[in-house]
């Protein structure tokens, strides 16, 4: 009888709270960890990777920190993927996601995201995904840089206007949160710079298709929990992981300086300067171009939004236009200038 006793209690051991079977692994090796889900949330991941074979080992944010310190922990054993309650304890993983109330993904609504982030995710160990997306089997698609010598001349519509026009992803990286051109996307759904962890050398390449989606155009964008700046590090491998999954973008770079000019450096395969043609404009543009000049290598349009374009165009060899004639057909003739064809995208 006691050993039969036993046997039970052994066996109720290895059952959930709602008599499913605990898998049995060493929390150090799961590939997703929740931290701090709401006990309603929890319960849908769970039943949902269930429901749909997903292959991917689960953990609990407290057991894997308790154990990695008893281990050891190492690069390779730190989770692929956390999904993050308003009860978490802190950052874990390569890929981080906030759900609940204060996050960018609501539960059930956002099933569908969800499960296309756990399916990348899944059966693909850390060391295989990093690999993956250093090694690029797509030809490189481009990277627009976007960046105005004065504020407030619409270096973040145009930015948005060029990525719609050829279907790119728009980065906002100007520091500044929303861009006006992502004035309703407190309304969308999706991961923002906020949910990227510091650090990595590639996120998903199914990144694309869990941004938000403003006006027709998929938009990396900051909010109240967190921005982007050209020099902030997550950038290089965002437009990685776009460039493996075969997506082209726009990085809105806000003001022109120091900071835009190295990220154009380090990414750009053409730039976009906006600005004014006035006194007061072509002055600060002269300044501008002065500290930070353009690379001769790189293909470079001038857009003047008023004023006399023969101003800025005494100042450079780069082709300028005026902005009205810059969207005209399609924004073509901006296209044409910076050598970007259909065919390049």
């Amino acid at each position: 009888m006691g050993k039969r006793n036993t046997f039970i209690r052994g066996a109720r051991r290895g059952l959930g709270r709602f008599g499913t079977v605990k898998p049995e692994y060493a929390p150090c090796t799961a590939r997703l960890i929740l931290d701090g889900l709401t006990r309603n949330d929890a319960r849908f991941v769970r039943r949902m990777i269930a429901r749909e074979h997903v292959d991917i080992q689960v953990g609990d944010a407290h057991s894997w920190l308790e154990d990695a310190d008893e281990r050891g922990r190492t690069p390779y054993s730190s989770p692929l993927l956390v999904i993050a309650g308003p009860y978490a304890i802190g950052r874990l993983g390569s890929t981080r996601i906030e759900v609940g109330a204060h996050g960018q993904f609501r539960l059930p609504e956002d099933e569908d995201l969800l499960r296309a982030i756990l399916r990348e995710h899944a059966g693909q160990p850390r060391e295989e995904t990093e690999a993956t997306a250093l090694s690029s089997t797509h030809p490189s698609r481009p990277c627009i840089c976007v960046a105005g010598w004065n504020g407030g001349v619409g270096t973040s519509s145009i930015a948005h206007q060029l990525a719609h026009e050829r279907g790119l992803v728009l980065i906002d990286a100007s520091g500044h949160a929303p861009a006006p051109s992502c004035a309703d996307l407190p309304e969308s759904r999706g991961v923002r710079w906020a949910d990227l962890a510091y650090g990595e050398v590639a996120y998903s390449p199914e990144l694309a298709r869990t941004l938000p989606i403003v006006q027709r155009v998929s938009v990396l964008t900051g909010d109240g929990l967190g921005v982007a700046t050209p020099l902030d590090s997550r950038l290089g491998a965002v437009i990685s992981s776009l460039n493996e999954a075969g997506h082209g973008c726009v990085v809105d770079c806000g003001r022109w300086d120091e900071r835009s000019a190295a990220c154009v450096g380090a990414h750009a395969s053409a730039l976009v300067l906006i600005g004014r043609a006035d006194r007061q404009g072509a002055t600060q543009c002269a300044c501008s171009l002065t500290l930070w000049p353009l690379q001769s290598c790189l293909p470079c349009v001038l857009l003047t939004t008023t004023g006399n374009s023969g101003n800025i165009r005494a100042l450079t060899n780069a082709p300028v236009l005026t902005l009205k004639r810059a969207i005209q057909a399609h924004c073509r003739r901006l296209f044409h200038e910076l050598g970007i064809g259909e065919g390049a995208l």
